[in-house]
């Protein structure tokens, strides 16, 4: 019986000095990112925009709201957070290129393609084989067929083809013709349907 009574006294002394969890800003991302990656991207929102409430200096929240928001096709408010995002992060956290490429493919769903090219250049610049750490087929590649497009949306073939060249270097189409200008076109959609 007096094994019990100590037993009982051990096992309630343990339990009683459990201290209680707070849940951060950083958990609430953690959450987030976790309902982004099962595509809910409703609820990975919600949890983003928690986080940066609690913790309005955490840099993954603002980038993983931008993500979620442009998942959601509210393009126009991904870039706001994207904006918050590059104010409170430091230039070298990771953290920085995944807004970056979020914002280029923000402004390029929004037709600006001039933006597009700055932030999407401004990656490629800082890690040219960069890679979403989020959700790893989004890479380099996909940043530059983004770019290409947004060059050949604006009339710059020659550009475009530039961006095409990283890619698949052999690609040398005639673009003082229609033909070659359509050539470009076709592999520029192709890449896209590849590297998307």
């Amino acid at each position: 019986m007096k094994l019990w009574i100590i037993i009982l006294s051990v096992l309630t002394s343990l339990t009683a000095c459990r201290k209680a969890y707070e849940v951060t800003g950083e958990d609430l991302s953690e959450y987030g990112w976790d309902y982004y990656a099962a595509g809910n991207y409703v609820e990975s929102r919600r949890w983003f925009i928690e986080s940066v409430e609690e913790r309005p200096g955490y840099s993954d929240g603002w980038n993983g709201a931008g993500w979620s928001l442009g998942k959601l096709d509210s393009v126009s408010e991904s870039i706001s957070y994207y904006r918050t995002g590059l104010y409170v992060t430091h230039t070298d956290d990771t953290v920085y290129a995944e807004i970056l490429a979020g914002m280029t493919f923000a402004f390029h769903a929004l037709g600006q393609w001039d933006s597009c090219l700055v932030r999407g250049e401004e990656i490629l610049y800082r890690d040219s084989s960069w890679v979403f750490s989020r959700e790893r087929d989004i890479t380099y590649q996909t940043i530059y067929v983004t770019l290409a497009s947004a060059a050949f949306n604006q009339g710059h073939f020659d550009r475009s083809l530039e961006y095409i060249r990283h890619l698949e270097p052999a690609f040398n189409p005639d673009l003082s013709t229609q033909e070659g200008i359509g050539s470009l076109a076709d592999k520029i959609e192709t890449l896209n349907l590849l590297y998307r």
